[in-house]
Formats: structure tokens, C-alpha cells, sequence
């Protein structure tokens, strides 16, 4: 193999060809290395994932400094990480344990289900109302209550609850209602 000890530039293509595993590494014995793909204007820059039949994936970075990931022969978009750190899902999203929020150590909030699949476990690690269900076009927080369950174990529900059916029931501790 050849190396090149300092900077070097090469004009066209550099192609790395092996029988066994090829690698091209960028070694650093100080501070940091790295790999840098730069187009020539505001356009994408591209990272091409290939085997013999041809490209399986991509990365790309755009002008909107958003970075996509693209499976399916590079034309399937995955997934989306935009500029403010957002992440856009092209299709479903799988989890093996949980979904977690973790903005603070003492008020984190999950979603899990249980081992059996049986159940859904909806919680908050905090104080004050701990699940609320909206729906409408407001914002997270501000958009239209359905039912609020508070750190007391109580649910309000904002509309009216219906009860339909022949043999349905509604049990309580004796109160009434």
C-alpha cells in the first residue's frame, strides 16, 4: 500500500481497492480526527453506502444544515435531523423498553409497555397534573383538554362521559353523584 505522510491533493477521484476489508482511516496521535465531504456551494454533501449491486443508503447533509438519512437504495428517506435538533420519522418508530423525557433527574416522563404486552404505562415523575390528553391544533399544553389526571390519582374529564349499552355500569365507593 501507499502512504502519504502530510497534506496531498488529488483532482478527480481517489479509489481504494482491496480484496479483504478496505479502510480509510484518518489517524490522529494529538488532538482530533476527521473526514470531511465538502461540495462546492450551498448544495448537499453526501455520504454513499454501496456494495456490488449498488448504493443501499446515503447521508446527506443539506443547505438547511438538516442531516437525512436515506435507506432503500438511497431514494427512501428514514429520517430527518433538522437544524433545531428535531427528528422527523419517514415511518414508524420502534422501541425496545421505552420512551423517555429526561429535561430534569426528579420530574423525567416515559412511555412503556409492560413485558406481556398487555398494558401501556403512561407516567410522570413529578408534581401538579401528570397526563393530560388534548387534542385540536394548539401548541403542546395550550391546545384543547380532554382529560386531566392530576398527582392525586384525579381525573377530570372535560366534556360529558357517556355510558352506552344494555349492561353497562358505573360502580363508586357509596358516593353519590
Amino acid at each position: 500500500g501507499e502512504t502519504i505522510d502530510g497534506n496531498a491533493t488529488i483532482t478527480g477521484n481517489l479509489t481504494a481497492t482491496g480484496s479483504g476489508n478496505t479502510d480509510i482511516s484518518s489517524v490522529s496521535t494529538g488532538n482530533w480526527a476527521s473526514l470531511t465531504v465538502k461540495s462546492s456551494d450551498a448544495a448537499s454533501a453526501y455520504i454513499f453506502l454501496k456494495d456490488a449491486s449498488g448504493e443501499r443508503a446515503r447521508l446527506q447533509s443539506t443547505a438547511n444544515n438538516d442531516l437525512k438519512f436515506l435507506t432503500n437504495g438511497g431514494g427512501s428517506l428514514a429520517l430527518t435531523l433538522d437544524s433545531s435538533t428535531n427528528a422527523t420519522f419517514a415511518g414508524g418508530i420502534e422501541v425496545n423498553q421505552y420512551i423517555r423525557n429526561t429535561t430534569s433527574n426528579t420530574n423525567s416522563n416515559y412511555i412503556q409497555r409492560d413485558g406481556a404486552n398487555t398494558a401501556l404505562y403512561v407516567q410522570q415523575r413529578g408534581a401538579g397534573n401528570i397526563v393530560q390528553f388534548q387534542y385540536g391544533a394548539g401548541a403542546i399544553g395550550s391546545a384543547t383538554d380532554a382529560l386531566t389526571i392530576s398527582g392525586t390519582g384525579n381525573a377530570t374529564f372535560a366534556g360529558n362521559v357517556t355510558f352506552n349499552g344494555p349492561s353497562t355500569k358505573f360502580n363508586t365507593d357509596g358516593d353519590s353523584f
